[in-house]
């Protein structure tokens, strides 16, 4: 197995190193072909005097295609650094005058640097970090620091080669929208003047009289002022008084959002990172790069006052807050022990090696994501990508066809996949590349029973608990509809909970942070399985936990953050005996789901239930649609609610869904879990356990 996956590996590196020299080879050939077909006589300013007259009637005969022809012209002079540039300026000044002109050009000019430093960014970077990673690391962090300066000033002096600039950018950590953005402000001055000119153009003998000293002298100043402003600031900044160092929470959205806010007071935070499901912030996925997103965020971080890091987001929150955290040497949760976590089939690995009577058996699918489903599988069975998070794509199947169904993706699935597992994938090849690829899907044995959390975290070595939550299902799916705390899970299961994380967390060298494991226990058969260990808190229980216990989980993960030990934290007072996170969904794909509470209903709720939090998820047919095809139903809100008992809970819910006209989320009382013999153990204990 190992051999074909070596052979693999390197017929790909072949193909990466084949497609990279024909692209080269390509580009080598059109730019060779372009300077021999463009000679300096059809450049010549004089040429295009002799055919001024004609051009303008073409312009005022066909505008609109004229201007986008001028356009696109422009973005490929641009994109592959051909000369003629400074008379397309000319030809739009004259045609269209000069503020539509600088427009026209000056979007056209960004656009085509922009895709030659992406071209640079995605065919040559990476090859030329393995060849002289050492070298440019250095050059790259200076830039990088001062990066958006630099471009600015760069930009502003028309004597700099403007593809050396396009190049260099794309070797560097600049996101594609800050280098866009700089380029258009940087270039407008003297993109205006060459614009402007072409109103002018019998007054004009040679293209380089169009900058004169006194022009290039004044550019010059203007490119100076980034650097002055920045003296400026960083002067000030030694004058002013100490303010309180801050904490840096990464992918700061939802739960999170409202959790650290509490603490804003005492701990004032900062946020970076964007929302995966919020358009347009998710577009940044489309250039996201775990890597280079630490280490703008590690230049930042004395600046910033940043002294600690902290996320409970799953899919890239917890990992980069890990590697950040490694890179300025605060508290936190080592690398490797996050992705052993999130790398769902290395942990199935080494729960089988500490634990195996808590686990399950997992393989991997045989195929690929639209291959052919192999025979030989025994269903129903439990599938779920390598790579988890948001329970996408995670649930079971109970035939060939359906298999087939769920892993046959279009174009556009297959790309978010890719974005979406490709900067965990990065990491993982370099700091734990035992596990393997994560673009895969695997393969588990359904377990039986009730499901339930344990939220816990580990401080100097030491685990130590929160409590336990119970996940009940919408009955026949596996869709939650509630989250219940305190649970009934009998003592003794608690404590096989808390010796099996034990286990696999020493074993994973998971020695500081928060984390949550998800498992079965089947009472008939008195067994504890496994679903998975998250390296990061269930952020939507914590105000579960600050309800009953008076403990929130987020002032934990700020004092995790810091080094702080939790256990002396103190104590809110408790507001209600039980609490839940009620969720409300939809599983019939063609019929409409229930619309949004409006402003009187949410008046209702908030006078009757003063302590109830609503989250509302209305979406676009478009977003439905994903949502049922990757997670089976459309959860569409969530009420959290506290009461003094089960039943006095279940009351209130009852009315408080029928003040939102949305169906309560209990089942019948025959398909409601049984429950277990009340348990003497609190659910929270901060005693450590070794």
């Amino acid at each position: 197995m190992n051999e074909h996956l070596e052979k693999a590996q390197s017929t790909a590196s072949l193909s990466r190193n084949s497609r990279l020299a024909i692209a080269a080879l390509a580009a080598g050939s059109l730019l060779w072909l372009a300077g021999d077909m463009v000679s300096p006589d059809i450049l010549s300013l004089g040429k295009w005097r002799t055919h001024h007259s004609s051009f303008l009637e073409l312009v005022r005969a066909y505008p609109v295609t004229a201007a986008l022809l001028l356009f696109l012209s422009h973005v490929l002079l641009a994109a592959l650094a051909l000369p003629g540039a400074s008379l397309l300026m000319l030809a739009a000044g004259s045609a269209f005058g000069p503020l539509a002109g600088t427009l026209i050009c000056l979007t056209a000019c960004t656009f085509g640097a922009t895709l030659t430093m992406l071209a640079v960014r995605h065919l040559l970077r990476p090859w030329v970090m393995r060849k002289w990673g050492g070298r440019l690391a250095d050059i790259e962090a200076r830039f990088s620091r001062d990066g958006p300066a630099c471009l600015f000033s760069l930009r502003l002096l028309p004597i700099v080669p403007f593809a050396l600039v396009n190049a260099a950018a794309g070797l560097t950590c600049m996101t594609t929208w800050t280098f866009f953005w700089i380029s258009f402000v940087g270039m407008l001055a003297a993109t205006f003047v060459y614009v402007n000119a072409g109103t002018q153009l019998a007054r004009i003998d040679a293209v380089g009289d169009i900058l004169s000293p006194q022009t290039l002298i004044s550019l010059a100043l203007i490119a100076l002022l980034p650097w002055a402003a920045k003296l400026l600031a960083r002067a000030l900044e030694k004058r002013s008084p100490a303010s309180l160092p801050r904490t840096l929470v990464l992918f700061n959205y939802d739960w999170d959002r409202l959790g650290f806010f509490r603490w804003q007071q005492t701990f004032p935070v900062d946020s970076a990172g964007f929302d995966l499901f919020t358009f347009p912030s998710n577009t940044r996925l489309a250039c996201f790069d775990l890597q280079c997103f630490v280490d703008r965020l590690a230049r930042k971080a004395n600046r910033k006052r940043w002294q600690a890091v902290t996320s409970n987001h799953e899919q890239f929150g917890a990992l980069a807050a890990a590697m950040l955290a490694e890179r300025m040497g605060w508290p936190g949760t080592p690398v490797t022990a996050v992705l052993a976590c999130q790398h769902k089939l290395h942990a199935r690995h080494v729960l089988q090696a500490v634990a195996p009577e808590a686990n399950t058996h997992s393989e991997l699918l045989p195929t690929r994501y639209g291959e052919p489903i192999p025979d030989g599988i025994d269903y129903p069975v439990f599938v779920k990508p390598v790579k988890a998070a948001f329970s996408i794509l995670a649930r079971q199947v109970d035939s060939r066809d359906e298999l087939t169904t769920m892993t046959r993706f279009g174009t556009w699935e297959r790309w978010v996949i890719r974005h979406l597992v490709e900067p965990f994938e990065r990491i993982v090849a370099e700091r734990l590349s035992q596990a393997g690829s994560a673009h895969r899907l695997m393969l588990e044995a359904p377990a039986g029973g009730q499901q339930y959390n344990l939220d816990g975290y580990v401080f100097a070595g030491e685990l130590r608990t929160l409590g336990f939550v119970e996940s009940v299902m919408y009955p026949g799916t596996q869709s939650f509809m509630r989250f219940v705390y305190p649970c009934s899970l009998p003592t003794c299961m608690r404590e096989r909970a808390v010796d099996v994380a034990r286990r696999f967390l020493h074993a994973v060298g998971f020695t500081h942070g928060l984390f949550n494991m998800e498992f079965f226990y089947d009472e008939a058969l008195g067994r504890l399985t496994v679903i998975e260990f998250n390296p990061r808190m269930a952020a939507q229980f914590s105000d579960l936990y600050l309800r009953v216990d008076g403990v929130d989980p987020h002032r934990v993960a700020l004092a995790l953050a810091h080094g702080n030990d939790p256990q002396f934290l103190p104590r809110a007072e408790p507001g209600a005996g039980v609490a839940a996170s009620f969720v409300y969904r939809s599983f019939d794909p063609a019929t409409a789901p229930p619309p949004m509470p409006n402003r009187r209903q949410r008046h209702q709720l908030a006078q009757q239930f003063p302590d109830a939090m609503l989250f509302c998820f209305a979406k676009t047919p478009g977003q439905i649609a994903r949502d049922f095809r990757w997670l089976g139903s459309y959860r569409y809100g969530i009420l959290h609610l506290g009461g003094n008992d089960a039943h006095d809970l279940r009351a209130r819910c009852e009315v408080a869904s029928r003040l939102l006209d949305w169906p309560v989320p209990y089942a019948d009382a025959h398909a409601e879990p049984a429950g277990h013999p009340p348990c003497p153990l609190p659910a929270l204990s901060l005693e450590s356990s070794r």
